[in-house]
């Protein structure tokens, strides 16, 4: 993970201040699913994309999403740390 993308992964992990929940896990988990969304769109626009910006697209793509999923196992790893009895679970 290059400095920047860690660099921003970990402001963002600090910036919380309450313990994330299982509403915060569903909330990751759903910002992870849009790359679905982003990937048709995408494929959709592929036609007018030239091969170079194509490829620094999903160069983007990766180094967000791999912030996105290290984000969403940090609050999965918290809430099992917490007790699935303290989640309501």
């Amino acid at each position: 993970m290059s400095d920047i993308v860690k660099g921003l992964f970990e402001a963002d992990l600090v910036s919380s201040l309450d313990p994330p929940d299982r509403f915060d896990l569903e909330q990751e988990i759903m910002k992870c699913w849009q790359i679905t969304d982003e990937l048709e769109l995408l494929y959709s626009a592929s036609d007018s994309i030239d091969t170079n910006s194509l490829q620094n697209v999903l160069l983007g793509l990766t180094a967000l999403y791999e912030m996105k999923f290290n984000k969403l196992f940090q609050t999965f790893e918290a809430v099992v740390a917490r007790g699935f009895k303290d989640n309501g679970l």
